[in-house]
């Protein structure tokens, strides 16, 4: 005796029953395959969001720092040989590269994004140290600005601004 047929509605396809539940476990297989793919990327996008997350937070203090040591250089600039910095012609905060630096050296390297941002997190915290030697000193001690210490503040700045423009780079690129 032949199978019976079982159609689709207006006839469209029609099959045996054995076709019917053969066609619902490869079905079941297929939707099955796609579910677990696309939790896989689900999850990875949501890492690579995080990574992202914390790579612009960083980016960030980086930001901050270059700014603040554009800020210095201009500052350092106008002064003439042998000026004193009066604290009440600081315009940003007191102790800024000292606090920057500080909170980049709290980051444990295992935590970074990007084995690249290593390098440019320490090459950052020892410009912002220089900066807080060279600039932020004479705030505290009222001494005289040397050349020398000028020429570190440009330096620093200039170490700063390559380090945030590796940093844009970096995020670039993620």
């Amino acid at each position: 005796m032949a199978e019976p047929l079982y159609c689709y509605p207006l006839q469209i396809l029609c099959q045996p029953l054995s076709w019917w539940s053969s066609a619902a476990a490869w079905a079941q297989a297929v939707l099955s395959v796609l579910a677990i793919w696309y939790s896989g990327r689900f999850a990875l996008r949501q890492a690579r969001a995080a990574r992202l997350a914390k790579l612009d937070t960083y980016l960030a203090i980086l930001g901050l720092a270059a700014d603040e040591a554009a800020s210095a250089v201009r500052h350092v600039d106008h002064l003439k040989p042998g000026y004193r910095i009066a604290v009440s012609s600081l315009d940003g905060d007191k102790g800024i590269f000292a606090k920057i630096a500080t909170d980049l050296e709290a980051v444990s390297f295992h935590d970074l994004p990007h084995h690249r941002l290593v390098r440019i997190v320490k090459d950052a915290v020892v410009a912002c140290r220089t900066l807080a030697l060279n600039y932020e000193q004479y705030f505290e001690t009222g001494e005289e600005v040397t050349e020398y210490s000028k020429e570190q503040i440009r330096e620093s700045n200039e170490a700063l601004s390559f380090i945030y423009e590796d940093a844009q780079a970096l995020r670039r690129k993620m």
